[in-house]
Order: C-alpha cells, then structure tokens, then sequence
C-alpha cells in the first residue's frame, strides 16, 4: 500500500510514544527494534509516523518509521505488505 506522510505531526517524543503504541497494538514488545516500515528502507524505526493511506480521506494512521522517511513530505511511500497500519482515533 502507498501512504504519504502528514505535515506537522512530527514531535520526537511524541513520535517515540506513538511508535510503542504501535508496537503494543501489534503484539511487539516495546524495547524491541524493528525496521522502518518503507519497502526498501533497511533502518531502524525511530517514530511511528502518521500517514493517510492511499489518498483515502484524511484518516488518520501510524506506522513505524526511520526519521528520514517520516520528513518525506509530498511523495508517495510503499509500505511493506506486512505492516498494519494502526488508526488513530479523531
């Protein structure tokens, strides 16, 4: 699936709050790394990211990824088929 990243969401400690959410939700244990969620990208996740998900709305989703793919603004990014994404309530 593609997602592009939402402007001004970016916080790094909220990312890293949100990125132990995500792993909390996917049954992942907190402390433990895991790879940026962008095919391709072979970095550690730092953040969980907040995307919109094929141009679907504006709902609101996050996903883990490397600081430099969450600043990737105005492009679109693949996301590995095993990553869900998790949604953020309004």
């Amino acid at each position: 699936m593609n997602v592009r990243n939402i402007r001004g969401t970016s916080n790094s400690n909220r990312g890293i709050a949100w990125l132990r959410l995500w792993k909390e939700a996917n049954g992942i244990t907190p402390s433990k790394s895991i790879h940026c969620s962008v095919s391709g990208c072979t970095a550690i996740a730092e953040v969980g990211a907040h995307v919109i998900k094929d141009y679907t709305g504006m709902r609101q989703f996050i996903v883990p990824m490397c600081r430099e793919h969450n600043l990737a603004y105005g492009v679109d990014l693949r996301i590995n088929s095993g990553i869900t994404p998790m949604p953020v309530n309004p």
